[in-house]
């Protein structure tokens, strides 16, 4: 899995995120891992996912994967499950380069950075409820993403692949 151009301290299954936990899938008997999913959940639990903002994600995220690549200012370090959305999106902000970069790709640092956060948040759901059965989707989640990860997988992979960003 390559390093994105945003560093970000948490995992979603077969995605271009770096791990912080990428040993042990997130499930509800999984106190820790189960905080980092549910935090900001007020944020994201009506913020729902559809392929549109994936492509507009994956856009933005090859953009950034490419500029990287050229210009080290590129990287920068959000905590998405480990500090509030806004902090998240206030660093992404705060580089004016990034922002650009995003902003010729179509999406905003704000928009950039909740769908990652959803999606993120659907992934780990969606592979732990993979990995054990018995397992439920963490009160506070948007269901409707989960679904929509679990239906549309291999879509989202190809995208990702096809981009170059798994």
């Amino acid at each position: 899995m390559r390093a994105l151009s945003l560093r970000v301290s948490a995992v979603a299954a077969g995605s271009l995120f770096i791990a912080c936990s990428k040993d042990k899938p997130a499930t509800t008997t999984d106190s820790a891992a189960s905080r980092t999913i549910v935090r900001d959940a007020t944020d994201l639990r009506s913020y729902t996912l559809d392929m549109d903002k994936m492509r507009r994600y994956v856009a933005a995220a090859k953009a950034l994967d490419d500029e990287s690549k050229k210009n080290p200012s590129v990287v920068i370090d959000v905590n998405i499950g480990n500090e509030p959305l806004s902090e998240s999106i206030a660093t992404v902000e705060r580089n004016d380069f990034v922002t650009d970069v995003l902003k010729r790709a179509g999406t905003t640092p704000a928009e950039f950075v909740t769908i990652m956060a959803a999606y993120l948040q659907a992934a780990t759901a969606s592979a732990a409820l993979d990995a054990d059965t018995n397992a439920r989707i963490p009160a506070g989640q948007n269901a409707e993403n989960v679904e929509f990860v679990r239906a549309h997988r291999a879509e989202i992979e190809k995208l990702m692949s096809d981009a170059g960003l798994t």
